[in-house]
């Protein structure tokens, strides 16, 4: 299910430097990718749990 998902590499990425890299995070990336990115994200997942018997 989760290869359904859009941009999963970057996706993954993007949690592991949040984790690992916390100390280099810059806020206003991720404050862009939360408003960009996000609602696309969460729109792609109810269509996966919407398709789940």
């Amino acid at each position: 299910m989760a290869a359904q998902l859009p941009d999963l590499p970057q996706i993954v990425a993007f949690r592991n430097q949040l984790i690992h890299g916390y100390a280099t995070v810059n806020s206003s990336t991720v404050w862009t990718i939360a408003q960009k990115s996000l609602p696309g994200l969460i729109n792609a997942v109810q269509l996966l749990l919407n398709d789940q018997p």
